[in-house]
């Protein structure tokens, strides 16, 4: 947008002789600006969404926004629906990005197994693997997250991520309280815990977000959250407030 106002001299630029990519600019500033409202509260409707805002501008515009590999970088949100119809949607937003790096969201909401395959059958594709700049992976529970992390270190993906959000992560193990996911055997969630941590050594996160609505994570934070990375990697940590039930809980560990 700064670049388009340096360049917006009036009586010499017309806004349809600007630069493709700031076209594109324009055109995602557009559909931030609105995203409260045309946007739905389930994510996976803004892959839609987005396509359908560009499709809806000038014939101008529209040409030359598809026609622009950055537009396809971002790929919003692999969930369910981004699969449906066969994949052609899939490998619409896929080709049409050609060689351009790719920053991928990965939502596993329901079942592990089925998210996981959807996100192994994109990198799957040699052509799309090497465009791989980051992805982020959201998970409704630590549960799923400890098993997704797990499954990541017996491959390369796991170099390509970057963030982890585990949006309820009230089943992730504790010596304090023990989830029915796990065993009742005290040693057997340390072990797990163990487990999780060498996985998150192993991926090398950029962010991990943790979000509670109780002090569940005592367990963890007698752990000392910082030996996770140690401490040469690890850059801030940012601890909200836990000194009640009633407050929720969000952690975020930045790496350097």
């Amino acid at each position: 947008m700064h670049t388009c106002q340096a360049l917006d001299t009036p009586g010499q630029i017309h806004i349809n002789s600007l630069p493709e990519e700031i076209l594109l600019a324009i055109l995602e500033f557009m559909i931030d600006k609105n995203r409260a409202i045309f946007y739905k509260e389930d994510e996976s409707h803004d892959l839609y969404k987005r396509t359908t805002l560009v499709i809806s501008v000038c014939r101008r515009w529209r040409r030359a926004v598809l026609d622009v590999p950055a537009f396809w970088s971002l790929v919003p949100y692999l969930s369910r629906n981004f699969y449906s119809s066969g994949g052609s949607l899939t490998e619409l937003w896929l080709e049409r990005g050609k060689g351009a790096p790719l920053d991928l969201v990965v939502g596993i909401q329901d079942n592990l197994d089925s998210g996981l395959h959807r996100y192994a059958s994109v990198l799957a594709k040699s052509h799309v693997a090497a465009r791989v700049r980051s992805i982020s992976v959201c998970v409704s529970n630590a549960y799923k997250a400890f098993l997704l992390l797990v499954k990541l270190m017996r491959s390369e993906a796991h170099r390509s991520v970057t963030e982890l959000s585990v949006a309820n992560p009230s089943s992730l193990p504790s010596v304090v309280e023990l989830p029915t996911e796990f065993s009742t055997s005290k040693e057997a969630a340390a072990s797990r815990i163990r487990m999780f941590q060498r996985a998150l050594r192993i991926v090398r996160l950029r962010s991990l977000t943790l979000q509670s609505t109780s002090c569940i994570f005592e367990g963890l934070i007698e752990l000392e959250l910082h030996e996770i990375y140690g401490l040469e990697t690890l850059g801030l940590v940012n601890i909200m407030d836990v000194s009640s039930s009633n407050v929720p809980f969000r952690a975020t560990l930045f790496t350097s």
